[in-house]
């Protein structure tokens, strides 16, 4: 079993946002990225918009 599968078994909570404001600020308090995606919509005009969401998970916290 690798190094991730470990981690992701020890998740406590996860988060779903677009905001990378609130990403930087979970990951300042402890928490890892676990998938970020990327979502293109084509518009009326021809253009297109893209967004990115960042799945975040907190690892629980281990008594050692």
């Amino acid at each position: 079993m690798s190094d991730n599968e470990n981690l992701l078994g020890k998740i406590e909570r996860v988060a779903i946002t677009q905001n990378i404001e609130e990403v930087n600020e979970a990951l300042s308090k402890g928490w890892m990225i676990i998938k970020a995606s990327e979502e293109v919509i084509a518009l009326d005009d021809g253009g297109k918009s893209t967004y990115i969401t960042y799945h975040l998970g907190k690892p629980r916290k281990t008594n050692t």
